[in-house]
C-alpha cells in the first residue's frame, strides 16, 4: 500500500468518525465504498485498523475510543 493511499485512508476514516460514531464494520464499508469510486485499493483488516487507530493519534493528535 502506498503512501498515498494510508493517507488518504486516515483521512476516511477521520471524515467518518467526524459525522457519528461508527462500528469497524461501517468504517470498512465505507472503506470499500471509497475503492470502489477510486482507482486505490483502500480495505483493511481490524489489525491494520488499530495500526490506523495509532497512527492518526500520533501524525494528527485525533484520538479515537472504541470497544
Amino acid at each position: 500500500m502506498t503512501t498515498i493511499e494510508t493517507l488518504h485512508r486516515y483521512n476516511i476514516i477521520i471524515n467518518r468518525l467526524r459525522r457519528s460514531p461508527a462500528s469497524f464494520n461501517e468504517i470498512a464499508d465505507e472503506l470499500e465504498l471509497e475503492s470502489s469510486l477510486q482507482e486505490y485499493d483502500l480495505n483493511i483488516s481490524k489489525r491494520t485498523f488499530q495500526r490506523d487507530i495509532a497512527n492518526i493519534e500520533m501524525l494528527f493528535g485525533i484520538t479515537i475510543y472504541y470497544d
